[in-house]
């Protein structure tokens, strides 16, 4: 998955952990080898979730992020956002080196100022 989606191993990792977690994943492990399955899902909208969704989205993520990361992730901000701002760093690796989905890394740079 990592190859294919060109991203490193970890971010893979996690990204596979989250769709677990969500439960849209199931995690098998059979002879030392770790097999992610499908699960059945429907996924059904209305106009009012939809509303409902966008005003959540409006919160502050960052300090959802800093409750399961740490403080120490705003000094990596503080020392990274830069980089990122100046375009000499991307979003996918900002993102890879804080040990981050692209969709934290993302709010975390936009709520402060970096995007």
């Amino acid at each position: 998955m990592s190859e294919k989606l060109n991203i490193p191993l970890s971010t893979a990792r996690k990204y596979l952990e989250e769709l677990v977690a969500a439960k849209l994943l199931e995690k098998i492990v059979e002879n030392e080898q770790v097999l992610y399955v499908g699960r059945k899902f429907a996924i059904k909208l209305d106009p009012e979730t939809i509303v409902r969704l966008m005003e959540a989205k409006k919160e502050s993520l960052t300090e959802d992020i800093i409750r399961e990361y740490g403080t120490s992730i705003i000094t990596k901000l503080r020392k990274l956002g830069p980089l990122v701002k100046e375009g000499k760093l991307s979003i996918y690796d900002f993102a890879a080196e804080l040990g981050l989905t692209y969709i934290e890394a993302y709010a975390l740079l936009e709520e402060n100022g970096y995007l």
